[in-house]
């Protein structure tokens, strides 16, 4: 058995934060970024004396490759994302507890993307409820540029207008979406010989921008991937996910654990359990048309795999909204699915801000 000896570490997210000040003094992490939650000089220098881990455990680990570190306090569990698959003499030589009481995980993984999806088709791109209504969960993009997304809800302001809520980088073209640029339904990627006519769904109104670069020169608490469209015709629309259920009004934080799900473009009806929150500040690289590849950094980020061993998500599914619900059955709006990685990891910034930032709260019971 491989132990680490924190001292003074009594919960998983500590263990997490003192995993990452380490990592990065060694220089584990792929990228070289300053802790998202500062740890003391004396704390820091007793992990670092205390820490008991083999100089074959730290080449292993730098041979693989740290993109993220999280947690999950409901497993009292560290969990390492690492570029690289772990074989099983690898798991042998890195550690595998905290203090005798914290598990450490290591999950394959690699940098999160957020881009369009591939030209490939895919089956259900877009939801028709009975009564001729365009739901939720389906296919939209900006109609200047190649490509789709997910219209994740129906939301209205306080005088009642209704808009649609997607990711930033879906209909507000990180940031260099115009107010009033038109979104098209479908996306061009699902529009087909026998498939519905493209119309405007909507027009642009506001995008929570994010600032791509490095954190130590960027307040990326600030950052988020959010944006909303004012519906052209409401008559056209619902709050309906798919055909699965109704868009929820309440909302909760999300918690360790809990099981998921959502409907998106390309995956449609998915499960999923929120698997830990990420502490280190987290890169996502974005493909922007017209501009190139950029990265920016977020906090208050969850990972989600899926509960049936498939995939939550995959490109074409940023914007869908997610979903928790209870023994009864009773549906919560948790978060919004932006970016995710080719290793299977899906990742959700938390709802309740967003829809607070946007000024916005979800739609229910809307032509359904």
């Amino acid at each position: 058995m491989n132990n680490l000896n924190f001292s003074q570490i009594n919960s998983a997210e500590e263990a997490a934060i003192a995993f990452q000040a380490w990592a990065e003094k060694n220089n584990l992490l792929k990228t070289v970024i300053e802790t998202s939650i500062e740890v003391e000089d004396s704390v820091a220098d007793s992990i670092f004396d205390s820490l008991a881990i083999t100089s074959q455990a730290e080449r292993k680990l730098r041979t693989k490759g740290i993109a993220y570190i999280g947690f999950n306090s409901a497993n009292d569990e560290l969990i390492v994302i690492t570029d690289k698959k772990l074989t099983k003499a690898d798991l042998g030589v890195v550690p595998e507890k905290i203090n005798e009481t914290i598990k450490v995980s290591y999950i394959y993984g690699s940098q999160a993307q957020a881009s369009p999806p591939g030209e490939n088709k895919v089956r259900y791109p877009y939801f028709i409820t009975p009564q001729g209504k365009y739901a939720c969960g389906s296919s939209i993009n900006p109609a200047k540029h190649v490509g789709a997304g997910t219209m994740g809800a129906l939301v209205k302001n306080t005088e009642g207008e209704i808009f649609g809520l997607s990711n930033n980088h879906v209909s507000g073209m990180c940031n260099f979406s115009l107010e009033g640029e038109k979104i098209l339904a479908p996306g061009h990627l699902d529009i087909t010989n026998s498939g519905i006519d493209p119309f405007t769904i909507g027009y642009h109104r506001r995008a929570l921008p994010f600032t791509p670069g490095d954190p130590y020169n960027i307040e990326i608490a600030d950052n988020t991937d959010a944006a909303i469209f004012k519906i052209s015709n409401e008559s056209l629309v619902s709050s309906m996910q798919g055909m699965y259920y109704d868009t929820p009004t309440t909302l909760s934080h999300p918690t360790h654990n809990a099981l998921v799900e959502k409907v998106g473009r390309t995956t449609g009806h998915t499960e999923g359990v929120i698997r830990a929150k990420i502490v280190t500040p987290f890169g996502v690289n974005y493909n922007i048309p017209g501009v190139g590849t950029t990265v920016t950094y977020f906090t208050d980020v969850y990972m989600i795999v899926s509960s049936s061993g498939g995939l939550f998500s995959e490109p074409g599914d940023s914007g869908s909204l997610i979903v928790s619900s209870d023994s009864q059955g009773n549906r919560t709006a948790i978060g919004l699915q932006f970016a995710g990685c080719n290793r299977g990891n899906s990742y959700m910034l938390p709802i309740t801000p967003i829809l607070r930032e946007l000024g916005v709260s979800l739609v229910s019971g809307y032509n359904t």
